[in-house]
């Protein structure tokens, strides 16, 4: 019986060189042709470290190595211009990647620098306008501490102006007397009204002691009562003359005091008051002493 060769698996598959493959192939046929002379003999046992009894595994291991160490020059130069072709595609693709990598990092970071920019640009801005607010406001501080200052001397100057106002206004009155509650009648005769108040009062008044002799306007427009009479005297002695001699007829009629009955005006009797003629200040002034008066039960003030 002819002698069997042993194919050799898919995965032993290796590069031979023509000159081993033409060897081999005249082996093989030496031995074919041997073979048919042989007579057949039993099978000799195989050794447990024989090819054939090699794991699949072990067997790939070894025949690739044995392919890499009998690898022909042109399946090398092969190999290495491949691993070159694939080292600079490699390089190529990674170089790519990278620079669009860093395309976009750099993208990133110059935004980020411009946005880093504007933002110092507006805090800078905030900062030179926060200094120009600073220097307004303390140059507005020290500008109203001045008018502060120049108000409190104004202020000082019209108080002792208007106190000398009042004094030359109240100089300018000591010679007058005001009369209040004489009824207004469009045929009024004032003077001859003033002279019976002297007879009434037992002062002989003279007309070359009356200078002159008027209406006023009301304080409060609204007020029912008659306008204040005014009789510019000769001289402050005549007023304060007609004043006492006022002050005794009341003082001497207290249920009858002064009134227009007694100065020829019929119809319902209204008192008469002859005071001073006093400033604007000086009869607030008089006048809140008499509330007060009133208030606390005072007799005289």
């Amino acid at each position: 019986m002819p002698k069997i060769q042993r194919t050799p698996p898919a995965a032993t598959a290796r590069s031979v060189s023509p000159k081993k493959l033409g060897s081999k192939a005249a082996e093989i046929t030496s031995d074919c042709a041997g073979e048919s002379n042989v007579s057949s003999r039993s099978k000799r046992p195989r050794v447990a470290d024989s090819p054939d009894n090699l794991s699949s595994e072990e067997t790939l291991s070894a025949e690739v190595a044995y392919g890499n160490s009998h690898l022909h020059p042109l399946d090398e130069h092969l190999l290495s211009t491949m691993r070159c072709e694939i080292e600079s595609v490699i390089a190529s693709q990674l170089q790519i990647t990278l620079s669009a990598y860093f395309r976009d990092e750099f993208t990133d970071i110059k935004n980020s620098l411009s946005l880093f920019t504007e933002l110092k640009e507006s805090v800078d801005f905030m900062s030179r306008s926060f200094d120009e607010m600073r220097n307004e406001f303390e140059s507005n501080k020290e500008t109203i501490k001045q008018l502060r200052s120049e108000n409190d001397g104004l202020k000082k100057c019209v108080s002792d102006l208007s106190e000398r106002v009042n004094m030359l206004e109240q100089y300018s009155r000591q010679d007058n007397i005001e009369i209040n509650g004489i009824p207004e009648n469009k045929s009024e005769n004032l003077l001859h009204t003033v002279l019976q108040l002297g007879k009434v009062v037992s002062h002989d008044i003279q007309e070359q002691d009356i200078l002159s002799y008027t209406r006023i306007r009301k304080i409060n427009s609204q007020s029912d009562r008659p306008r204040s009479v005014v009789v510019k005297l000769r001289s402050a002695r005549v007023r304060d003359e007609i004043l006492v001699s006022v002050t005794k007829f009341n003082k001497a009629n207290p249920r009858d005091k002064l009134n227009s009955d007694h100065l020829g005006y019929g119809g319902t009797k209204m008192p008469v008051f002859v005071s001073e003629h006093l400033s604007s200040s000086n009869k607030a002034i008089h006048a809140e002493t008499r509330k007060m008066a009133r208030e606390k039960g005072y007799k005289y003030v």
